[in-house]
């Protein structure tokens, strides 16, 4: 079996080689796509990371809403948040 299988390689050598080459390729782009999609990821959470904190809390208006301008919480709301 071993012989028959050596007989094929060597009267398809530039099938094999060509296999070979595509394999390989085919890793090493998974390898470098998922190593870059990683460091690219690190990056922005590391500077969201460093951007907010300081932050204990966070308020977030609706992205629907019609407000113009600074938004303003009333004091009683602010402090139940930071009683939080």
């Amino acid at each position: 079996m071993f012989t028959l299988a050596l007989r094929g390689v060597r009267h398809n050598v530039g099938r094999y080689i060509a296999t070979i080459v595509a394999i390989v390729t085919g890793v090493a782009f998974f390898t470098s796509a998922g190593f870059l999609s990683d460091r690219v990821i690190d990056a922005l959470e590391g500077d969201v990371d460093r951007q907010y904190s300081s932050v204990d809390a966070a308020i977030v208006a609706d992205p629907a809403g019609d407000f113009v301008g600074d938004v303003r919480i009333p004091g009683a709301v602010a402090d139940s948040i930071a009683a939080l």
